[in-house]
């Protein structure tokens, strides 16, 4: 009785795999093959010392080099013949009617010795990726979920529930207003008459007080890209659930704008 739990196919890839392995091994266990590999390795080396003995040790070693050298790109002089899967499984069925389970083809050492390895491989994981442990992996997995989720359920949710129709459309600014630009600018003459010393890109109080490139719509019809208020969000990846968390820090950071289709333009004033 196995301690692991199969669906079908995995059930099916284990008397593959117990097919091959005992066809190796009965390889391994064939008399004739045995000697005939042994008299191969001792006439090869025989030659080797036969060669040695006359003074040819560079002749050797450049054979040795040639050869590995050719079997790079060596072609296949006799090509398997490939199999469907479905044809692999009924010969596996034929081999061993019987249910295979992982411990039929593994040990008992080898098997604690593949989770040992799996353990390893996650913690090293957890460290290249700044996750040291499984709850902060599972924090991480659901927020993105949850993210992912809220932009995919929320039209849905709004049409149904009638969001957003109580207001009337025709007293709202256009999103390119006179009014908007001109307080827009007041506010940007105001941050930069209180600078002391201009600062350069990525600079915090920039950060926090200058408008993120990735909401800068003017140029962007020169650029054939429709970045209007109703539009932006859909363009550029800033605005993205998921590549948002990288493209609109870098995108702050560097003042510049990607879109979606991943070419970036650098921000000065407006797209150029």
């Amino acid at each position: 009785m196995s301690r692991f739990k199969y669906s079908s196919d995995e059930l099916d890839m284990n008397k593959v795999l117990k097919m091959n392995q005992d066809a190796s091994q009965a390889m391994l266990a064939d008399n004739d093959i045995s000697q005939t590999r042994s008299s191969a390795n001792s006439n090869i080396e025989s030659s080797l010392e036969l060669l040695r003995s006359l003074g040819k040790d560079k002749d050797i070693t450049k054979m040795s080099v040639d050869i590995a050298a050719q079997e790079k790109d060596r072609r296949l002089e006799h090509r398997p013949i490939l199999e469907s899967w479905e044809e692999i499984v009924t010969q596996a069925n034929l081999h061993e009617p019987n249910e295979v389970v992982l411990e039929d083809i593994m040990s008992e050492e080898e098997i604690q010795s593949a989770f040992a390895e799996l353990d390893s491989i996650e913690e090293l994981f957890s460290k290249k990726t700044s996750i040291i442990n499984k709850t902060d992996l599972m924090f991480l997995a659901i927020a993105t979920a949850l993210q992912v989720t809220k932009s995919l359920v929320f039209p849905y949710m709004a049409e149904k529930f009638d969001y957003g129709k109580s207001f009337d459309p025709s007293e709202r600014l256009a999103h390119n207003d006179k009014s908007i630009e001109t307080a827009h600018k007041e506010a940007n003459d105001k941050f930069r008459d209180k600078r002391i010393e201009k600062h350069g890109t990525g600079h915090w109080i920039n950060i926090l007080y200058q408008t993120v490139p990735y909401d800068i719509t003017k140029g962007s019809k020169d650029l054939g890209i429709n970045m209007g208020g109703k539009y932006h969000r859909m363009y550029t990846l800033g605005h993205d659930p998921i590549l948002g968390w990288i493209f609109s820090t870098a995108n702050i950071l560097t003042d510049c704008i990607t879109f979606n289709n991943f070419h970036t333009k650098e921000f000065q004033e407006s797209i150029p």
